[in-house]
């Protein structure tokens, strides 16, 4: 063919390096989503506890641990890191864990609060960590990957339902294009569409209306007449469409990241200044308390 999809870009660049279009699709891409999961729970986490078990799985299988000793401590940290994934505190020990939760109830504040401030709140004080609450410029770029990250999502997301395949001319000046499975062409330059009937007639006024070369035209429209060309834009389009998935499901991952770190800020601000209030006001009664139990004695 004269021309090559975006997969099949990547798929020669991998080719270079050894890998086969079949053994990319039964374990490259497969892998990246599999690799984007588990790096979103050790993410979630803050620890590699989930990768070292699936791995130990893989190496020695679901074998139960015999030593009653062994399989309390091995329960016990599943049981943190279920807590952890939950609400994404890397609280270190279960009475830890106990500890926060008490704490929690003494301040009147429920564990989602918590959980919304994330690794910005001090698991070893019970407090705001102060040091590690952004500032507005810091918390300004952070929103603005996020949302570079969501357009990059529906930018990529689209090419998993458009019915265009995106190609790129082999030779002459290697312009990249669209072709539908009906075999016509919208190229990118100026927004020109063109099928094979119009190749017929004039292909110098599809030059001059694309900005394409005369001897790109000429090559596309060659391919055009290709009676094999439908069935291969169908086949590639698939591709395009899974790989497309591919790739989107693992920006909405970062995207969701990006977006979970921001809203943690606001949220550490918002508790921090909460917990403040709250220390006046006991500090208010406290002195009320004394200064109505001086008054009582005098």
């Amino acid at each position: 063919m004269e021309f090559s999809s975006l997969v099949q870009t990547i798929q020669n660049s991998l080719s270079f390096i050894g890998i086969s279009p079949v053994t990319a699709w039964l374990t490259v891409y497969p892998a990246i989503v599999v690799i984007a999961v588990v790096a979103y729970g050790c993410f979630r986490t803050k620890s590699d506890h989930i990768f070292i078990t699936r791995v130990w799985r893989v190496l020695h299988g679901k074998t139960p641990i015999r030593d009653s000793i062994l399989a309390t401590y091995f329960d016990n940290q599943d049981a943190l890191i279920k807590f952890r994934f939950h609400t994404t505190l890397p609280v270190q020990t279960l009475p830890a864990v106990h500890r926060l939760i008490e704490w929690a109830k003494r301040q009147d504040i429920s564990m989602a609060e918590i959980k919304r401030c994330g690794h910005f709140f001090n698991l070893t004080e019970l407090a705001i960590d102060k040091k590690k609450l952004w500032n507005k410029p810091t918390r300004a770029a952070c929103f603005v990957f996020a949302l570079a990250s969501l357009y990059a999502v529906f930018f990529i997301g689209i090419f998993t339902v458009a019915p265009n395949l995106l190609v790129q001319l082999k030779t002459g000046e290697k312009p990249w294009f669209f072709i539908s499975e009906k075999l016509a062409v919208n190229t990118l330059t100026k927004a020109n569409r063109f099928s094979l009937d119009d190749c017929i007639k004039d292909p110098p006024d599809i030059a001059k209306q694309s900005g394409w070369t005369i001897n790109d035209v000429e090559t596309v429209c060659d391919v055009l007449k290709n009676p094999n060309l439908k069935k291969e834009v169908t086949d590639l389009l698939l591709e395009q469409r899974i790989a497309a998935l591919v790739v989107t499901v693992t920006l909405m991952i970062f995207t969701y990241m990006a977006f979970s770190l921001y809203m943690r800020s606001l949220a550490a601000e918002k508790l921090e200044k909460f917990l403040i209030s709250k220390k006046q006001s006991q500090l208010e009664l406290d002195l009320n308390s004394t200064l109505t139990d001086t008054s009582m004695s005098d």
